[in-house]
């Protein structure tokens, strides 16, 4: 079983959550390793902090990860968790769901208003983490319908459509300045 972080380690993207979480299912799940990629500043405290929670031995952390690693590892993951204390979007969401994995994500991120598969938690609340992290882990039929919805929803969600909503927005702005 494989849970899955990844993103710069600072502050704003939630790793230290991430890891209190982690400390609260390995309580109940002990057949379980926490994956932690990318780097940042927070990456010796996270290292210690995995020390001294007693979960060093379930935590790997990956530093970064090329393009291609990085689809591998979506997939190799049974959840991913986004648990960003402050995040305009969150692309490494839409990027776990395109590859088929499950998402938690944080409620204060701004991909939380647009997907509807996700698990949403507030940031600051590791016991809810941790109770979503297990239940995913433990019902294989709820993984695999957020997996088959998130396959149908993440299409809706391209770069191209993006683009042509915003030149939309710009161009209804556009007509309502001129006058």
């Amino acid at each position: 079983k494989i849970v899955l972080f990844f993103g710069r380690l600072t502050e704003q993207k939630g790793p230290v959550q991430f890891l209190h979480a982690a400390k609260k299912v390995l309580e109940k799940e002990r057949d379980v390793e926490f994956l932690i990629a990318g780097k940042g500043e927070l990456l010796p405290l996270l290292i210690n902090l995995s020390i001294s929670l007693g979960i060093s031995q379930s935590v790997k952390f990956l530093g970064y990860l090329s393009d291609e690693d990085h689809k591998r590892i979506y997939k190799l993951a049974d959840v991913y968790v986004m648990p960003s204390t402050s995040e305009p979007f969150g692309i490494t969401a839409l990027e776990a769901l395109s590859s088929g994995t499950p998402i938690i994500i944080s409620k204060t991120s701004g991909v939380s208003e647009i997907i509807k598969t996700a698990i949403k938690v507030d940031f600051w609340d590791i016991n809810a983490m941790a109770e979503k992290i297990i239940a995913l882990l433990k019902y294989k039929t709820l993984r695999e319908v957020m997996r088959k919805i998130s396959y149908t929803e993440v299409r809706t969600h391209t770069w191209e459509k993006t683009a042509q909503e915003t030149l939309q927005v710009y161009n209804e702005l556009l007509s309502k300045g001129g006058n």
